[in-house]
């Protein structure tokens, strides 16, 4: 019988099943203590702002105040265990993109999904929203409310969204609702989710926005794009079939893959990304201006 079918098999079970089988797995899926030790080490601010539907958790750096603001936002975490069944909390066991955070020297801030980092028990969270929706309509919604709350607090000329895996799916969703935004940054970003549960002969995610569907991307945000040759979660025909159709920089790392070793070239490529933001925007300064 093909493995494929049988995974979708018991992954249709397993959402039949999820309110009977949420006691028996709540031990596995708790909040990981890493997460307050990353958190402690960079010595980042923790925050939960809300929106009209759910609680976000945010990290701040202490960086000194600019223009720009970098806004990060994870993948997806944990959703499945054992690839069969529905986490009570999706929230990993580590995070990168806390840690790029740690490591920026901008303004910068982690911005979480709505149920994750604590949260997957506060007001509306439904295990939809890890799952099939994970990219829906109400949670790009939400995150982008968040974001302007943020702003409105502390507020920035200019934002640069950076999303790594399913967190590059949603910031290029909603970087066009966001007027501060003057370029989005995936890594290994999931740019087209229909190809990707393909390629895995996943199930769809049917309640979940597609960036691939999106009729236009604004010409005035700049678009860069990082994969890894060694990727096979996200393939590099993913990411091709975004650009072709809406264009932007990719940058192919050959040795890395979907999880190594981003965190080691962190800094250059946030040199490389302020590079060509304001070349774009025309202020780059030359030698002798």
């Amino acid at each position: 019988m093909n493995m494929a079918f049988i995974w979708s098999c018991a992954r249709r079970l397993s959402l039949t099943l999820v309110p009977l089988l949420t006691p028996l797995l709540s031990g596995c899926a708790s909040v990981p203590n890493v997460i307050p030790d990353i958190v402690s080490h960079y010595r980042l601010q923790e925050s939960v702002v809300s929106s009209d539907l759910y609680d976000l958790r945010v990290y701040r750096n202490q960086a000194a105040a600019t223009e720009y603001l970098h806004i990060y936002v994870p993948g997806d975490g944990v959703p499945w265990l054992h690839r069969v069944f529905i986490a009570t909390d999706p929230t990993p066991k580590n995070s990168l993109v806390l840690h790029m955070v740690g490591v920026d020297k901008n303004p910068a801030l982690f911005l979480g999904r709505p149920c994750y980092y604590g949260l997957h028990e506060s007001r509306n969270c439904h295990y939809d929203l890890w799952t099939q929706a994970r990219f829906s309509e109400r949670v790009v919604s939400s995150m982008v409310q968040a974001v302007q709350t943020l702003l409105q607090d502390q507020p920035h000329k200019k934002v640069i969204l950076f999303g790594v895996s399913g967190g590059g799916t949603l910031v290029t969703l909603m970087a066009p609702r966001i007027p501060e935004v003057v370029a989005v940054v995936t890594v290994v970003g999931n740019l087209n989710t229909d190809l990707w549960t393909q390629e895995h002969h996943y199930q769809a995610l049917r309640d979940s926005l597609n960036p691939y569907d999106m009729q236009n991307f604004p010409e005035n945000i700049r678009q860069i794009h990082l994969i890894g040759g060694q990727d096979t979660n996200v393939t590099a025909a993913v990411t091709q079939s975004y650009v072709a159709k809406f264009g932007g920089d990719v940058w192919e790392y050959p040795g890395y893959s979907h999880g190594c070793c981003w965190l080691d070239i962190w800094p250059g490529v946030l040199q490389g990304v302020h590079k060509k933001v304001l070349s774009a925007a025309g202020e780059l300064r030359t030698e002798g201006d």
